[in-house]
């Protein structure tokens, strides 16, 4: 039934956007003037085309992306001649007494959707004291084998909505508390280790700054007494020089008593 709706719809589509186009080219080639659309009638006309081809549209859309159409039977063999059909009751029954074999399991409602993929059988179901992986695993089994052994029939999917769930989990109270207690030991111990690197961090580097003023404050001191060292050796050089010169004795040049010969032949 869905599915003829939506090939209905889909060809009332195409209908009216076929309407559309032609309006559109008749116009965009002069046929009709700009002047023939200044027409209440015509703008009526357009505007009801227009939202009947939106809501066929959006409809078709719908039918296609929601879930599958409820069946009423299910077709088992189909070939040439021969066809075998089972009534979903009868699906529905034969499920039921195979799920009923789970323990913890109780089912709300079991319902069969078909799309052009095949058959998708959808369980409402309540657990009780009993693990999700394992109700999952158990229900998947129970019905492939149930359908596999009595119709010779497989679902393309099998969708488990749990409606209710009584977990199997049970706290176990002192366990718990040691694995926080071993939690937070942990995390005590990387915040001090991080607090003992901080300080450390910071108190090598006091002592990287206490080194390097030390040093500033040692180069003016040096440079002050190398400038007195200087200063004391230049007074002393200065004290000596004068006294190395009162030692010496003057050198006197002795007049030459020996007479030239230009001397002899003036006389």
């Amino acid at each position: 039934m869905r599915k003829n709706l939506a090939k209905v719809l889909a060809s009332a589509s195409f209908v009216v956007a076929l309407i559309l186009i032609v309006i559109l080219l008749i116009t965009a080639f002069g046929g009709i003037k700009e002047a023939d659309f200044d027409n209440g009638l015509v703008h009526g006309l357009l505007i009801a085309i227009s939202i009947l081809y939106v809501a066929i549209a959006g409809v078709t859309i719908a039918l296609l992306f929601i879930q599958g159409e409820a069946l009423h039977e299910i077709v088992i063999k189909n070939g040439k001649g021969e066809s075998v059909r089972v009534s979903v009751g009868v699906v529905k029954k034969e499920v039921k007494k195979a799920c009923h074999m789970i323990e913890g399991v109780k089912f709300k409602k079991i319902a069969l959707y078909g799309d052009g993929f095949g058959v998708t059988l959808k369980l409402d179901i309540k657990v009780e004291d009993k693990d999700l992986d394992e109700v999952e695993i158990a229900t998947r089994c129970y019905v492939e084998d149930c359908m596999a052994k009595t119709f010779g029939y497989h679902f393309t999917a099998i969708d488990i909505n749990i409606m209710q769930l009584v977990p199997k989990y049970k706290a176990n109270t002192e366990e718990i508390n040691q694995e926080v207690e071993k939690q937070l030991e942990i995390k005590r111990e990387a915040a001090e280790k991080a607090l003992a690197e901080k300080r450390a961090a910071e108190e090598k580097e006091a002592a990287v700054r206490a080194e390097i003023n030390g040093e500033n404050a040692a180069e003016p001191e040096q440079s002050q007494t190398d400038t007195a060292e200087t200063a004391g050796e230049e007074a002393k050089s200065e004290e000596s020089a004068p006294a190395e010169s009162e030692d010496k004795e003057p050198e006197t040049e002795e007049p030459s008593t020996e007479e030239t010969p230009e001397g002899k032949d003036e006389d």
